[in-house]
This record gives structure tokens, sequence and C-alpha cells, in this order.
């Protein structure tokens, strides 16, 4: 008898929910309709006042076809950058400038980067120093002193090319370490590294 009344009284509990579960169900089919909320709209990407897109240790940088974002050309990350680095070369020279500064960087190509169009992210030339007060430095960043500072060994490639990745070192010679590397790609944004 007992064991009747205690399948009598699960029977009913089981029941008592089912007809809790079907009343929700009922109950939000009665609610009025709602559209999907619309995709949460990406934050613009933080410019300096020179117009450059700021990158910071660990953001990803990216070079695209055209302005549609489409197409993926290429993207490199600073994993690191160390502030007045010892040059480790036998063969090293002396700052010029007074302070040599070390980023570490992993970059890739993808296929459609044009063939005749390298990436020249270790490339002399392709960047230039900002100090604090927002003045272009006009001594070279990038000079005997910096490229003799490592191993060539330790260097990122001057340009890399499609289909590609590499990982190495830059070496900059800068006279502060309170302003703002950058670096401009020939059609493209530059983009803005902070030392401080």
């Amino acid at each position: 008898m007992r064991r009747i009344r205690l399948t009598a009284t699960l029977t009913a509990a089981l029941l008592l929910l089912a007809g809790c579960g079907a009343q929700q169900g009922a109950n939000e089919g009665n609610q009025q309709h709602k559209e999907p909320e619309q995709a949460q709209q990406q934050p613009e990407p933080e410019t300096s006042e020179r117009g450059n897109l700021v990158k910071h240790i660990g953001d990803t940088a990216y070079i695209y076809a055209d302005t549609s974002k489409k197409t993926e050309w290429a993207r490199w990350t600073v994993t690191n950058i160390t502030l007045d680095a010892p040059c480790t070369n036998e063969y090293a020279e002396p700052s010029e400038n007074g302070h040599m500064v070390v980023m570490d960087v992993t970059a890739q190509t993808t296929k459609d980067l044009p063939t005749d169009q390298p990436l020249y992210l270790g490339a002399l030339g392709a960047w230039q120093y900002v100090l604090k007060d927002g003045t272009i430095s006009n001594a070279p960043v990038q000079g005997s002193a910096s490229t003799m500072c490592l191993p060539q060994a330790d260097m990122l490639p001057d340009t890399i090319g499609t289909a590609s990745k590499a990982q190495g070192k830059l070496v900059f010679d800068l006279p502060t370490t309170d302003g703002y590397l950058v670096y401009k790609d020939v059609d493209a944004t530059g983009w803005e590294y902070p030392l401080s």
C-alpha cells in the first residue's frame, strides 16, 4: 500500500511540473515577438592626434586590400618592447641618439598579398619617431648602431613576402623613450606605438 501511495505522489508531482512547464511555454508563446538585437558594432579603433591607429603590446595590426576590410593582406603583433636594451652583437656600436629600444614582433602575410608588394615591416625607413610633444624626430631611428646591435639571426626580416610568417626583433636608436614609434605603410594609415 505504501508503494502505491508513493507512486501516486510521484506521478502527481511530475504532472504538476509538466503543467508548469507547459504553462511557461504557453506564456512565452503569448509574449510579443521581439526582433533580435542588432549585432553590437565594433568600437572605432583608437587614433592618435596624428591620425595613426594606436597600438600597444599584444595588439594585432592589420593591412587589408581596401577599405572594405574583406581581404586581409598582412598582420603583425608587437609582443614586447624593451627600453634601453643592451646590445649583444660582438660588433655592436654605441647608440648615436642615446637609447636603444628593441621591439619583438610576430608577423604573417596571406596568399592575397600581391607578390610585388611585400610587407616592409623590418625595412630601414619604414619607421619614424615622434617625440612626446608631437615633434617628428630628425634623428634617423634606424642606422648603423641599431642594425649592428643584435645578431642578424635575431632580427625580423626586412621584407616579408606573400603567404609567409616571420618573427624577430626590430632595433631603434632613439633620442628619448617617452615618445611614439610610428610605422607607415606606403598606401595605408600609420600605426603608432606609445613607449611610455
